[in-house]
């Protein structure tokens, strides 16, 4: 239940809001840097840390990976 709960969450666009919500947040309290803790990860029983899930993901479905881009280069 966990993994398949954290699975939707991972590509939800509700994600993509909450990224996007998370960087300002860092932008708006004088953080100079970033650095996301990993960029490609698979699945495990406890979820997924990574920006995006496999090299060949489509962006569309990686909503985190979005909201970085978007932070890195504008909208």
């Amino acid at each position: 239940m966990f993994v398949d709960n954290a699975f939707a969450a991972n590509r939800s666009p509700q994600m993509l809001a909450l990224y996007r919500e998370y960087l300002q947040a860092l932008v708006d309290s004088g953080f100079e840097l970033t650095i996301h803790f990993v960029f490609c990860g698979g699945w495990s029983k406890f979820g997924t840390w990574g920006a995006i899930e496999s090299l060949d993901q489509p962006n569309a479905e990686a909503p985190k990976h979005q909201a970085l881009l978007e932070s890195l280069f504008g909208n």
